[in-house]
């Protein structure tokens, strides 16, 4: 698999991070929003079948993001990891915070960023008009969620989400 970021705000930097994250494919994006904001965007494919392997991956994950840390940042794909397992947790006691999954395909965001996230809806079913058409296309179900990340650290949790300005208020479609 060799993961890909779209967008529809400028990217201005992109750094293969597959010599350290995994042989499977790992991506780093930053995308420039409006107000000239930055983003960081890492989609992986962490090994399926190396438990050890995948563990290191994670730490690897961890210690490449400790750089944005002050910037929004989405860390989201197949980690071939349950929300419950010793690997995603040690992500998240590194401070990011599950956000959406499904199986082992998550999205993660930075906790100490003040966000809010709102489910993607994907189903089979075309007549469903509060959903997106699940195409198939893959052997997992899709994941997805749509972020807003706010203009200032909320140093309580992400969770207490705060009344955002329009202005402080950014959208980002997610779905690996």
């Amino acid at each position: 698999m060799s993961p890909a970021i779209f967008s529809k705000y400028p990217i201005l930097e992109t750094e293969k991070l597959s010599a350290y994250v995994g042989n499977n494919g790992s991506l780093r994006a930053v995308v420039q929003l409006p107000g000239g904001q930055r983003l960081n965007v890492v989609i992986v494919h962490l090994d399926p079948s190396d438990p050890h392997l995948r563990s290191c991956e994670f730490d690897k994950l961890r210690r490449i993001m400790e750089a944005y840390r002050a910037e929004p940042s989405i860390l989201m794909g197949d980690t071939n990891t349950d929300p419950g397992n010793q690997d995603a947790k040690y992500l998240i006691n590194g401070g990011w915070e599950l956000v959406r999954s499904e199986g082992i395909d998550n999205i993660f965001v930075l906790s100490n960023q003040a966000w809010q996230a709102e489910p993607i809806c994907f189903a089979t079913n075309i007549y469903n008009p509060d959903c997106f058409v699940d195409t198939w296309i893959s052997d997992h179900k899709p994941v997805g969620a749509i972020l807003s990340f706010y203009g200032y650290q909320n140093p309580l949790s992400p969770s207490v989400s705060p009344t955002p300005s329009p202005v402080d208020n950014y959208n980002y479609d997610t779905a690996p």
